[in-house]
């Protein structure tokens, strides 16, 4: 049981103020545009929810919570890219927090398949906590919004029930079921699984399926609503084992990234069982 497909642990999930701001003097002003939403309080709002959830602690509250205002650095970034990719990428950098937040706002075309790959706004991509701070660049936006103001959104969202649509559910699991084929055949009864709450700022989904005592987080480059790209995209995500992968610090398996700490694991613990959703499907023989 502890080592299941990706594709297998989806069927089981998916089953029945003011503000201060500067531009760059050589941001033109078009754009500026483009990397508009990410000066809007609504995203930074959930930029810093999403943090509050999977990455902040009780330091850096006490660190943000006696400042008037926190600054966000809003830094676009410039990747070569191929024809025909119109794929924004951007960096929000938190200097309160120590925190580097990389963004992309997907825009390419597969021509082999025929799909539209568009993102409606920007999504998280990584998040890195720095010991210094990153070098300027020439085109940074810099916003600074009240401090209460986005504390008293986290507070009052702490616990806000955002899942899959069912929609979506039946979207996943019709694709996950058609993939599994026979190897449902391994897995029969009642099954707990828990759902962590989704962030309309990040595309992804973290799960833990309690008999098995795994964790899974699933993370695409497209919008998981784009009913096109489901009848091509191949679904890929990633199977923690509790007891295999979970160490104190990172320096007890020096060059892997197959590990998480105990810390992580607490927080995705935390995320999926006290305020996410419990479901528990039965998979069986007449369910195939």
């Amino acid at each position: 049981m502890k080592r299941i497909s990706t594709m297998l642990l989806l069927a089981l999930i998916l089953l029945p103020g003011s503000v201060q701001t500067s531009i760059g003097a050589e941001m033109e002003t078009p754009v500026a545009d483009r990397y508009a939403e990410l000066s809007d309080l609504t995203t930074l709002s959930e930029i810093a929810r999403h943090l509050y959830r999977w990455n902040l602690d009780e330091q850096d509250f006490d660190g943000i919570a006696g400042t008037g205002e926190l600054a966000f650095h809003i830094r676009p970034q410039h990747p070569t890219l191929d024809a025909g990719d119109q794929s924004l990428y951007a960096e929000v950098y938190i200097p309160t927090l120590a925190t580097l937040v990389q963004m992309k706002k997907t825009d390419y075309t597969i021509d082999e398949l025929g799909v539209e790959v568009r993102s409606d706004r920007f999504k998280i991509v990584n998040v890195e906590r720095l010991a210094l701070p990153p070098e300027p660049v020439a085109d940074e936006i810099t916003i600074a919004y009240p401090v209460r103001d986005i504390l008293t959104y986290l507070f009052n969202t702490r616990s806000q029930p955002d899942f899959p649509s069912p929609e979506l559910s039946a979207r996943l699991r019709e694709a996950i079921l058609e993939e599994l084929g026979d190897h449902r055949d391994g897995l029969t009864g009642p099954q707990t699984v828990f759902v962590a709450p989704l962030s309309p700022v990040a595309n992804e989904i973290w799960a833990y399926w309690q008999e098995g005592n795994l964790l899974l987080r699933w993370a695409s480059d497209i919008e998981l609503t784009n009913p096109a790209v489901w009848e091509h995209e191949e679904l890929a995500g990633d199977i923690i084992d509790i007891e295999q992968q979970a160490v104190v610090a990172f320096s007890e398996a020096p060059g892997s990234n197959a590990y998480y700490t105990r810390d992580q694991i607490g927080r995705i613990l935390y995320n999926c069982v006290v305020i996410g959703q419990k479901r528990t499907p039965v998979i069986g023989a007449e369910q195939q």
